[in-house]
């Protein structure tokens, strides 16, 4: 169990989550790290009191705005009469300073390759990382790996996919495994015809059917882009081959992932769909919590009727885009996480059509296939300037 929590994006979804879960079971927040909702922000930092906090902006006004907010708050409260406020961090490398505050667990919840450089910050200061920025892994598992070996630390999924595989693994032997089943809702989009798919605007990209997520990570599963990204993510934690890691479509969420034995036997976890239950599962690991999360009942009317489907390549190329960028290596998933983000972020901007997001990656995935050297993305300087220079060949290539 962990007793000292930080939060890396704690205006997030997972974030706010993370918060709660502190908030029912009395758990020390030490510091917060978000990017720019600095009133939300604020609010935390009223409630639960923590010793830092970082503003991850340039934005001068912003910070002015904050700190001139924060000045004039007043604290009080009974168990911390001399609680003052926070130290305060500001800038885009702000969330690394956080670890000079100590603390037992770093819940990386920053969106997108922004969240890097703080998780492997936290890794090589020796603190256990609960992780749900699968984008580290994608683009800098090098620097992940070096950053545990320094540290002495761990990484702990707190996707409910990969923390289902991670329970479902405890069934059975090592030897004994054979495949893992990574399950997909199929998003809002999973019913749509491949032409109506392409033309999809904003509003309908983010009516997910199941999850309540931010908005990114929710335009991700209407793609399956992030199911792609998913992939790469379980080899790395589970130290598998992407052969071993199949996609199934399951659109009431219920069973978070399987794995398969080579007996031919299933092992599946079942919950209805909640982050806060990975998230509880990794502050409180190795035991079983009660509470927060809701218990799962056979009767009811969501578990009544479970349906698997294989996933359907022509509605969704972002998720062949991506097995193909694992099966080639190298800088291939950085470039399909870089020209993603960049068309996620156009698409979110509403400057262009959803079929455009799959059309951008496949571009840059072939830019990339047009190198005769590719450099090797090992530390944190190279990726950063791979990540930049993808993304300005996907502005450039969607005229945003």
């Amino acid at each position: 169990m962990y007793n000292k929590i930080t939060v890396l994006g704690s205006t997030g979804s997972v974030g706010k989550q993370t918060l709660a879960i502190c908030q029912n079971y009395n758990l020390s927040v030490v510091s917060l790290a978000c990017k720019s909702n600095w009133r939300l922000l604020l609010q935390q930092i009223r409630q639960f009191q923590p010793a830092a906090v970082a503003l991850c902006t340039n934005d001068k006004n912003l910070i002015a705005e904050f700190k001139e907010a924060l000045a004039a708050t007043v604290f009080s409260s009974s168990t911390n009469a001399t609680y003052c406020g926070p130290q305060v961090f500001c800038g885009e490398d702000a969330a690394e300073k956080l670890v000079e505050f100590p603390c037992d667990l770093a819940v990386g919840a920053i969106s997108g390759l922004a969240g890097l450089a703080s998780n492997s910050a936290f890794l090589q200061h020796g603190v256990d990382l609960a992780l749900a920025n699968k984008e580290s892994i994608v683009c800098g598992a090098a620097i992940l790996d070096r950053a545990k070996k320094q540290g002495n630390s761990k990484i702990i999924s707190i996707d409910s996919e990969h923390a289902a595989i991670n329970e479902c693994l405890k069934a059975g032997r090592k030897e004994d495994f054979k495949k893992i089943w990574l399950t997909a809702s199929g998003g809002p989009f999973r019913n749509w015809p491949a032409e109506k798919i392409a033309q999809a605007e904003l509003k309908d990209a983010l009516r997910h059917p199941t999850w309540n997520m931010g908005a990114k990570i929710t335009v991700d599963s209407a793609s399956m882009m992030n199911k792609g990204l998913e992939i790469i993510e379980a080899c790395y934690l589970f130290q598998v081959n992407f052969k071993q890691v199949e996609v199934v479509v399951h659109p009431q969420s219920i069973i978070h992932s399987a794995v398969e034995w080579q007996d031919g036997q299933v092992t599946a976890q079942m919950s209805f769909p909640d982050m806060q239950a990975p998230i509880k599962a990794a502050i409180f690991t190795p035991a079983k919590i009660a509470g927060v999360t809701q218990a799962f009942n056979f009767f009811d009317a969501r578990a009544c009727s479970l349906t698997f489907y294989p996933p359907d390549f022509n509605k969704f190329p972002c998720l062949s885009l991506a097995q193909s960028a694992i099966m080639k290596g190298g800088i291939y998933p950085l470039v399909l996480n870089a020209a993603n983000e960049a068309a996620v972020n156009a698409f979110l901007e509403e400057k262009i059509r959803f079929g455009r997001i799959a059309q951008a990656v496949a571009y840059a995935l072939d830019l990339c296939a047009g190198r005769p050297e590719l450099p090797a993305a090992d530390d944190l300087a190279t990726v950063l300037a791979l990540d930049k220079q993808y993304r300005t060949y996907v502005r450039e290539y969607l005229h945003v």
